[in-house]
């Protein structure tokens, strides 16, 4: 299986709005990858490969929620800045997806990446 590009350039730039009460860490870029698909299995074979083996998140990551949608599988990580998930993707991410091969999710998702306008989170 080949990683594919997940180019560096910025992909469409959206504003999200969270409802909610405000965070202590402020996230200020998000990305959202669709991987159609995509399985359970493979989800958890790609984070055991390229997060932390305590179950934290990666340096610079503050929230990461993933699960299985109609066709697939979907990811949405927030980020403390735009070059935390660029260095997470090339050191990490890609390297990881192509060490697994098949037995990961199948790249390159389809992406959509956001500045961060406001952040908040419910109680």
């Amino acid at each position: 299986m080949a990683c594919g590009n997940w180019s560096p350039s910025p992909g469409p730039i959206l504003r999200a709005r969270l409802t909610g009460r405000s965070r202590s860490i402020a996230s200020t870029f998000g990305i959202i990858h669709r991987f159609p698909g995509g399985t359970k299995d493979q989800y958890e074979a790609s984070i055991a490969r390229v997060h932390p083996s305590d179950g934290g998140l990666p340096k610079g990551q503050t929230y990461h929620a993933a699960g299985a949608t109609n066709d697939g599988w979907v990811v949405v990580a927030l980020w403390d800045s735009r070059e935390s998930w660029e260095t997470f993707r090339d050191e990490t991410l890609m390297p990881g997806f192509q060490a697994l091969g098949d037995a990961g999710l199948p790249a390159p998702p389809q992406s959509t990446e956001f500045e961060i306008h406001k952040e908040k989170q419910g109680s």
